[in-house]
């Protein structure tokens, strides 16, 4: 399990396997292929440059305690990305913690199949952020292509681990793919685009364009047997060539809850990757304009505001070709989510060093320093026990009939005291937020970060 966090670590922090400058001179390096929960040496130097701010490196600069405000920073500092992948991740417990997700405010609910809501963009968001920590971590030292491989698989089999224990660890009912095997694919493929191919920008924008246009000819032009519809009509679940390679490739019994295709599925990983190039261009331009931050705010708002309204208006034009779209992660989508990053990373910089947002932003920051631990743990809880356990009742024939643990404890909570309400599913979400919050200010105060 300790490798597990090693390797996970690394990937939402942002962590790269790099040597820090303080302490390559005093003859220290960080071991590729080893981590530790620890005290870093860097505890007593928690903020740092923009660039080892973004890759979850801490460079020297005096001493903060960890009561000090969000806006002490050191020169350069840049805690908007730690701040903003924190956020990310109180919003994904938020949702998934629910305690009826038939009674449950629309702002947390996923879209079953076009139109979006705020939460369908949190997990395309992750990606974002691991490409933009790439070209951070292969910055002084591209890693091995055994530690890239290695790195991947225990990503990729941690989702599946936590998956077996939702279908009770029987083949039969696996689900295959998952938001852990999507972001380590999107790793192994941004690591090999950014660090092992040559080209540079050019590089980076062709392949975006070919898995775009990949996409698209599929999408469209494949014939889906059994259909009536035109291929261009993705709106309908049944006659998609997403759910056509799904069924295919995973089969019916691996997907998600067993649908016509799966959220995380084979066709819709194209775009996915793509959002992953988008974080690495983005990790660029924040290594090329260090220092002018002024200017990389403008590029990005203009950048961020365009692609925001482009893809409400391409939805709007062509509902049925281009839906605003997380099951296919369809183009606009993909344009709504870099748009939003772009913009909300300038936001979380902004608030980052104003007092007025401390509040919101302390929370973030602590989340946002352990982010696997808290992001890893949440998900172990809820699918190892909180889902996995039921609690025998009278009367029910057989144990598996039962309440799950989370719905007992949530009718015996929040629906006993709020009824059957809206707001009885976010007080009990609430109650889990607030305890990873809380799990996460402790690591911060002891200055126990997760690092490689």
């Amino acid at each position: 399990m300790d490798a597990i966090v090693t390797e996970m670590t690394g990937l939402l922090n942002g962590s790269a396997q790099l040597t820090d400058p303080v302490d390559a001179e005093r003859g220290e390096s960080t071991a590729a292929a080893s981590a530790d929960v620890a005290h870093p040496a860097s505890a007593k130097r928690p903020y740092a440059s923009a660039a080892a701010a973004a890759a979850g490196h801490n460079a020297p600069t005096a001493t903060a305690s960890p009561s000090s405000t969000v806006r002490k920073m050191g020169p350069g500092r840049n805690v908007g990305l730690d701040v903003f992948r924190g956020l990310c991740i109180i919003s994904m417990i938020a949702a998934k913690d629910q305690g009826d997700y038939a009674k449950m405010y629309s702002v947390f609910e996923h879209e079953a199949w076009s139109s979006y809501s705020a939460s369908d963009l949190v997990f395309p968001f992750f990606l974002f952020m691991v490409g933009c920590s790439i070209p951070f971590a292969c910055r002084r030292r591209v890693p091995p292509a055994g530690a890239v491989w290695r790195r991947t698989a225990i990503l990729f089999f941690t989702g599946v681990l936590f998956n077996a224990a939702l279908s009770h660890f029987t083949w039969r009912e696996l689900r295959i793919m998952g938001v852990l095997q999507r972001i380590a694919i999107g790793y192994v493929v941004g690591v090999s685009v950014h660090a092992y191919l040559p080209g540079g920008w050019t590089m980076l924008a062709a392949l975006a364009a070919c898995f775009l246009l990949a996409h698209a000819a599929l999408t469209f032009g494949l014939y889906v047997p059994g259909c009536d519809e035109l291929p261009g009509q993705v709106v309908s679940r049944r006659c998609t060539a997403q759910g056509y390679l799904d069924t295919a490739i995973l089969s019916g019994r691996h997907l998600y809850f067993h649908l016509e295709y799966d959220a995380e599925g084979v066709l819709s990983t194209l775009p996915s990757c793509v959002c992953t190039f988008a974080g690495i261009a983005a990790g660029r331009s924040m290594l090329a304009w260090s220092g002018r931050e002024r200017l990389r705010t403008a590029v990005w708002l203009a950048i961020g505001g365009g692609l925001i309204c482009g893809a409400l208006w391409l939805a709007a034009a062509y509902p049925n070709a281009l839906p605003v779209s997380k099951p296919l992660f369809s183009p606009t989508l993909l344009m709504l989510t870099v748009g939003w990053a772009l913009v909300l990373l300038v936001a979380c910089e902004w608030m980052s060093q104003c007092p007025q947002f401390d509040l919101l932003c302390k929370p973030g920051l602590w989340v946002g320093k352990n982010s696997f631990l808290i992001f890893a743990a949440s998900f172990a809880v809820d699918y190892i026990v909180l889902m996995s356990v039921h609690v025998p009742q009278p009367g029910r024939a057989t144990a598996t009939a039962a309440p799950t643990l989370k719905e007992w404890l949530f009718w015996h909570t929040a629906r006993r005291w709020y009824g059957h309400t809206k707001r009885a599913s976010l007080m009990f979400s609430l109650f889990f937020v607030a305890a990873w919050v809380a799990l996460a200010y402790l690591l911060y105060r002891k200055r126990w970060f997760l690092s490689v």
